[in-house]
């Protein structure tokens, strides 16, 4: 009997340690959801193919057509999900903040792109020195 006593509360010293291991342990970043992953390899495709046209294939921007990026005080100040938002958005030619007197078709005139493919065109953008 003394011996079950004993194993018993062996046991129950166990637990209660295990218990505290575990509850002192710092919890571990959670893993990113698939529409919060970003490829930076799709981006440079998306860009390629659809901000290129305007902006240049390195961000350096065309005279009269877009805005260079390598260096924009505006993409560097917002943060990737204001930027995601407004590549979404675009910006009309009347549009107050338009400093170019040029639109920013919405999604850079490219219907198709979802918002994960536009936070890769962002990731993108983010490499740009």
């Amino acid at each position: 009997m003394q011996m079950w006593l004993k194993f018993t509360q062996f046991s129950g010293l166990i637990i209660l340690l295990c218990g505290l291991l575990i509850g002192c342990t710092q919890p571990s970043e959670p893993s990113p959801t698939p529409e919060q992953r970003v490829d930076v390899e799709s981006g440079a495709f998306m860009f390629d193919h659809t901000c290129a046209p305007c902006h240049g294939r390195s961000g350096q921007g065309i005279p009269n057509l877009g805005k260079d990026l390598t260096s924009s005080q505006f993409v560097q100040q917002l943060n990737d999900e204001e930027l995601v938002d407004f590549i979404i958005e675009g910006r009309s030619v009347n549009d107050p903040a338009n400093t170019t007197g040029i639109a920013m078709p919405p999604k850079g005139d490219n219907p198709a792109l979802s918002p994960a493919q536009i936070r890769d065109v962002v990731a993108y953008l983010r490499t740009f020195p």
